[in-house]
């Protein structure tokens, strides 16, 4: 008895795997993932927290190996940043079934397609809540979890090529990606019935349409004026004039309005490139 009260006013109770020979072991979580922003998007990604010295709690209903308190579990993942389209603004995209308890020390994260995007490396932190385990204490798993970002990487032209040829398809099938994920959000939304909530997550999605868009819109300035000189200039003006003039007032006046017009300009190409591609596989 005195040893349980010993142990009570230490505030030590809680899981028996947390105690030993009068002795409570700090509980801990091991965290893996560490993924790119286009794997973000296109989803099937994971990542778990691995406990030590603590269990995590069953729920009481549902599918075998759910986890209790699963929301607050996905809640517990927090981005340093704070990116208009970043982790913090698309984790509510996450589903509870999307977490399953793997065994009774190990959470697995299976990620959706998120519609997603940074403009700088994602630093995520997991903390596993008190409330998902047995012990009484909330654990800060460790270490913690980089999602990359893609703009970061604009490839050097190493072949006296125009730069923006390489970096714009790149970004180009991103922006498919996420517009498809986003078209994906608007199909569950229109399969609301209640239409206070039909209405909310309208608004919702018209919100994250336009943060998405800003977004993108940074990313192409960044890769435009990251790219940019008098000689790939000069090798935008050997590719297509009307491209070129574009590209060259998108790199000057750095307004969103100039990377539009680049933007346009650039996809009408690309898409009469894809009609000629088509259209001489047809006549071979």
């Amino acid at each position: 008895m005195a040893y349980l009260d010993a142990v009570s006013r230490m505030g030590l109770e809680g899981s028996p795997a947390r105690q030993y020979a009068g002795f409570a072991a700090a509980a801990s979580a091991a965290i893996t993932g560490g993924i790119t922003e286009a794997q973000a998007v296109a989803g099937g990604e994971t990542f778990t927290a691995e406990l030590t010295a603590d269990t995590y709690l069953a729920a009481g209903t549902g599918p075998i190996g759910s986890i209790a308190n699963t929301q607050a579990l996905i809640d517990g993942i927090v981005s340093a940043q704070g990116e208009a389209a970043g982790w913090n603004a698309v984790r509510s995209s996450i589903a509870v079934t999307d977490i399953t308890r793997t065994s009774d020390t190990v959470a697995t994260l299976t990620l959706p397609a998120l519609a997603y995007s940074i403009t700088a490396d994602e630093t995520l932190t997991w903390t596993i809540p008190a409330e998902a385990v047995a012990g009484s204490d909330a654990i800060v798993g460790a270490p913690t979890i980089t999602i990359t970002n893609a703009a970061e990487a604009v490839p050097e032209v190493t072949g006296g090529g125009w730069a923006a040829l390489n970096w714009y398809d790149g970004y180009r099938q991103k922006k498919r990606r996420r517009e498809k994920r986003r078209d994906e959000i608007l199909e569950e939304i229109e399969e609301i019935r209640d239409e206070t909530d039909a209405e909310i997550a309208q608004l919702l999605h018209k919100q994250i349409e336009v943060d998405a868009r800003e977004t993108e819109l940074a990313e192409l300035e960044a890769m435009v004026q990251s790219s940019y000189t008098r000689k790939q200039a000069e090798k935008a003006a050997e590719y297509n004039q009307k491209v070129a003039k574009a590209y060259v007032r998108a790199a000057a006046q750095a307004s969103f309005s100039a990377v539009e017009a680049f933007e346009r300009e650039m996809e009408q190409l690309r898409e009469e490139e894809e009609f000629l591609f088509l259209a001489i596989a047809l006549l071979q």
